[in-house]
């Protein structure tokens, strides 16, 4: 894939970029989120909870991959644990990337991750505040 195609997908994928640039709600991109919003039509209310500690615990300096088969509700979960690390005083919303790795190659995989990266660097501080990029955590969760 192309970079300018790879930042297409990191800015379609990250409202939440978008939101804390314009200095809004950075909870707002929720309610106009096609899967969300969909959910809430056909809401059971079940929720996972597969993600939990990542979106109430302490902010790490894991990334954290969610494998499992598909349409039982990765994107979802991670969707949720999004909005939920958003609402949070505590990091800032551009620290959080959110990349779908469907049909993407290895040499995509990484070159995603140094274009997200670079697109939230302006995060990069005297006193850096934590951020997601050291360690690989794999959860199957579903």
């Amino acid at each position: 894939m192309r970079d300018d195609e790879l930042r297409r997908i990191l800015a379609d994928n990250n409202p939440w970029w978008r939101a804390a640039a314009a200095g809004i709600d950075p909870t707002a991109w929720v309610d106009g989120y096609r899967l969300l919003v969909q959910r809430r039509v056909h809401d059971l209310g079940y929720r996972s909870h597969v993600l939990e500690d990542i979106a109430n615990g302490p902010v790490t300096d894991a990334l954290v991959v969610l494998a499992g088969p598909r349409r039982v509700g990765k994107s979802v979960a991670l969707l949720d644990t999004a909005a939920a690390l958003c609402a949070r005083s505590d990091l800032d919303p551009r620290q959080i990337i959110h990349v779908p790795c469907d049909g993407m190659r290895d040499r995509d995989l990484r070159r995603v991750l140094t274009l997200g990266r670079e697109q939230t660097r302006s995060l990069d501080r005297a006193e850096p505040r934590r951020r997601s990029h050291r360690r690989l955590t794999r959860r199957r969760g579903f």
